[in-house]
Order: C-alpha cells, then structure tokens, then sequence
C-alpha cells in the first residue's frame, strides 16, 4: 500500500445505496445553453465535487459548467462544477470527476451537515468482528 498524501481538503463520501443526480450542461464558455437532462450514477460525493458515471463523452475543461440536482436524505440540492478528470471504464462508459463552483460558507455548511448526517447512517449498517 502506498504512503501518498491526501491532498483533498474533505474525505469523499461513497454512498451505501445509489444515488442518481440529474444532470444538464449549464454554459459553454459563460454562454447560456439549453440542454437536456441526463440521469448519472454519483459514484461519491464531497462539499468540492463528486463522481459520476455517464454513457456520455464529456471534454475535460472549465468552459463547460455542469448543473447537478441530487437528491441525498429526501434533500434536493442543486450544485454546479466542471469536470477536472476523466476516466473510461470500458467502452462507452465513462466516470468523471468533477469540482463544485460557486460554493458559499453556508451551502457548505449545510453541505458538510448533511454528508455528517450520511456518514453517521452508514456506519449504522457496518458490522465490526472482533477476532480473539
């Protein structure tokens, strides 16, 4: 196992269960599109970005500003970031990560709320066996 330093300043979250987020490209280099939406599988999730896994070949830029509407909790949010990586997974089927813009102190704040609250539902449904 490598000894690499954790560069992120929050832990991402892996769901226990699925969570889908509805997706729609919001601008292209500060111009306003209308898009459809899309549904993508977040793969994890943090109050800087998330993953998320689509049939859809995105670019890696900034000049493309993704709109995300996920329900977490039976809490609708509405986050906005661009994509910072990308990865094919197999063919067709691609994950990207992507950096959340535009985050005020107090979506933060309620962000870092609701993923503690996460956190704490998972580690309900987690098991430890002691071994003597």
């Amino acid at each position: 196992m490598s000894n690499r330093n954790y560069k992120r300043k929050y832990y991402r979250i892996k769901p226990d269960t699925v969570i889908c987020s509805d997706m729609t490209i919001g601008c292209i280099e500060s111009r306003k599109v209308k898009t459809g939406i899309t549904r993508v599988l977040i793969r994890n999730i943090s109050p800087d970005g998330l993953r998320f896994s689509s049939c859809l070949d995105f670019p890696v830029t900034q000049k493309v500003l993704l709109k995300f509407q996920i329900t977490i909790r039976d809490k609708t949010i509405e986050l906005e970031g661009h994509i910072t990586n990308k990865k094919c997974i197999y063919s067709g089927k691609f994950e990207y990560g992507v950096c959340f813009v535009d985050i005020d102190d107090i979506k933060r704040s309620y962000l870092l709320n609701l993923f503690n609250n996460m956190i704490i539902c998972i580690q309900k449904h987690i098991v430890i066996l002691r071994l003597n």
